[in-house]
């Protein structure tokens, strides 16, 4: 008896289960959402966005010591190569 019980609770509680995800998703039963039709948009030359730039790759510096930088020996933007002096 106990075990029947435990069954019946177990299917009431996946049917209300069921009911609220069912409800929580918007199923009204229609199986066709109503179409939409918009106007055609018109572009120009010129596109316009908003942007974020994230580095692929970043590292934290940790030098031995403090200090203030003299004298910079390359451009900005310009390639140096390991070991460059």
């Amino acid at each position: 008896m106990r075990r029947l019980l435990i069954g019946i609770g177990v299917l009431v509680v996946v049917a209300l289960g069921a009911l609220v995800i069912f409800s929580l998703a918007g199923g009204n039963g229609e199986d066709d959402p109503a179409e939409t039709t918009l106007p055609p948009v018109e572009t120009g030359d010129l596109v316009e966005a908003d942007a974020v730039v994230v580095p692929v790759r970043s590292a934290d510096l940790s030098l031995p010591s403090a200090g203030t930088v003299a004298e910079l020996l390359v451009a900005v933007g310009e390639q140096v190569d390991a070991g460059q002096v």
